[in-house]
This record gives structure tokens, sequence and C-alpha cells, in this order.
């Protein structure tokens, strides 16, 4: 009779990095030789073997802190879309509008701040005014975005091959090796310095496809202080996760 294999329950733990106390989750198993992390929305969460103690994953994780801390901050916070109606919030550029619904023949959405008319032939079709919505952030997001890369990218003396919108639920941006960027069209709503780190983190990677001191140093020549704007990127990021 075949003995039956029972997985270990995953384990919850403490750990602070880079000044910041984290939780995460361990998930320890017989099959594993190494030991590996991954960051996703619900957080960063370990793979060991059975018998790696915590002092040598603590090791292995405090040398891989700047690459974790990126990974937690650039992933858009978790958090439950809530159905927005007449007299809602959200934001552009950091700035709070209310939404003001109206019943019209066709869709238009009209900036009259601190409110924005959105006038639909349904205003109270939750879907439809979600879509309407997303669409014209997105109208603004690439607006916004492609003047920022303009002006930034020649002080990070790179030329991205192209910027694309991105709709993923875990990061902010990302980079890959063919020179394109795409940016998370939700950061719209994020004010104006956050966008600009984003996009300065994202063109970094254009000069070092990694997290290590090298990135961090051509990150650090545009945006000083980009460790607090990681921090309050990855505090405020569910403000902006709205739809």
């Amino acid at each position: 009779m075949a003995l039956l294999n029972h997985q270990p329950q995953p384990e919850h733990h403490q750990l602070r990095l880079g000044g910041q106390l984290l939780d995460y989750t361990l998930k320890r198993s017989a099959r594993r030789t190494s030991i590996g992390m991954r960051v996703d929305r619900h957080g960063l969460t370990v793979a060991a073997p059975l018998r790696a103690s915590l002092s040598s994953i603590h090791d292995i994780l405090g040398h891989h802190a700047e690459w974790i801390l990126a990974k937690l901050a650039t992933r858009p916070a978790p958090a439950e879309a809530t159905p927005l109606t007449d007299g809602s919030t959200l934001r552009l550029l950091g700035e709070a509008l209310q939404l003001v619904l109206l019943p019209a023949p066709k869709v238009r959405v009209s900036l009259q701040q601190p409110e924005l008319w959105l006038s639909l032939p349904h205003p109270h079709d939750r879907e439809q005014i979600a879509h309407a919505l997303e669409r014209w952030l997105r109208q603004q997001a690439r607006s916004h975005f492609l003047a920022r890369l303009q002006l930034l990218a020649p002080q990070m003396q790179v030329q991205p091959t192209k910027m694309l919108l991105s709709g993923a639920r875990t990061r902010w941006g990302s980079c890959n090796s063919k020179g394109e960027i795409r940016l998370n069209w939700r950061l719209v709503q994020a004010p104006g310095h956050l966008i600009d780190y984003v996009i300065i983190h994202e063109l970094a990677h254009l000069h070092e496809m990694n997290h290590s001191p090298r990135f961090w140093a051509h990150v650090a020549k545009l945006y000083p202080d980009y460790r607090a704007a990681r921090a309050e990127l990855r505090h405020n990021g569910g403000d902006y996760h709205l739809i």
C-alpha cells in the first residue's frame, strides 16, 4: 500500500527588507532543491526545500531585496473593484473627479473639473459606465505617457522602440528586450510624480534588464527619491485600481 504524500502547509512569516517589514508565504516541498521566489497580486511567496533553515532563506531574500521591493512596488495593490455610480470619485493625474452620469443618445465624456460628466444611453448600466470610463482613461493615458516618454527618454539617453498600454492587474509597467515599454493605463489616475517614477523605472531597464545596483543608479540619476515614490505607489495603488 503506497504511502500518501502529505504536502506541508504554507507557513506565514515576516522579514525586514530595506527598512520595510514584509509578510511572506513560505511553501516547502520535498521535491525542491533550491530556494525560489515570486511576487504576484497576493504578495511575496517563497518556495524552499523541506530542510532549508529560515536563516538561509532570509539570507537569500536579503540578497534579492532590491528585486523583491521593486516587484512589490510596481504591482497594483489587490483591490475589489467597486461599481462606479453617479457621485463616485475617480482620479486623473492625482486630482479627484466626481462622476456625474447623464442620459444621452450617444456616449460622451466631458471634463468639467472638479466633475467628470459621462453621458450615455443607459446611465445605470454598470458595464457601460466602466467601458466608457476605461476608454476615456486610456485616451488620457496614451497622450500623457507619450508626452512624458518623449521628455524623459532623452534624459535617460535611451529610446524605446514602442509604447504600449497594458491592462495588467499585477504590474504598473514592464519593458522587454525589444525595447518595448508597456504602461498600465490605470496609472494615469496617479499623481504626475508617480507616473514619472514608473516611466523612469522602465526606461532604466533599457540600460539594465535587472534590478541590480547599476539599474537603480540609472533610476536615481533622474529620480533620486525613488524609494519614497516606490513606497507611495505601493501604499496608494489601490486608489487607481477601481475600474
